[in-house]
């Protein structure tokens, strides 16, 4: 069984409050939640409005899925919602 973990770090131009932030933070996991069946958690910079930090896992007994379903979520991610990426990490265990 291969587990995959992406964690990407961003910031969120525009946002000047928590609740700004958390209305996207709240509306990326929905979606990506929803498009590619994986589980999502909100990490570090909980209270700063400016940037966020996502961690997405899944796992699969095909040792190549997991990889390639969390590509296929960081350009999701990269596509439909206004961030600058700071940094990313794609793992498999």
């Amino acid at each position: 069984m291969t587990i995959g973990l992406l964690r990407i770090e961003f910031m969120i131009p525009g946002a000047s409050s928590l609740k700004e932030k958390r209305s996207l933070m709240k509306r990326m996991k929905h979606r990506v939640r929803k498009q590619f069946n994986v589980a999502v958690a909100e990490m570090e910079n909980l209270n700063d409005f400016s940037r966020g930090q996502l961690g997405f896992t899944t796992l699969s007994n095909d040792g190549q899925l997991p990889k390639k379903i969390l590509v296929k979520v960081e350009e999701y991610i990269d596509k439909h919602f206004n961030i600058i990426v700071t940094d990313r990490l794609i793992e498999t265990f």
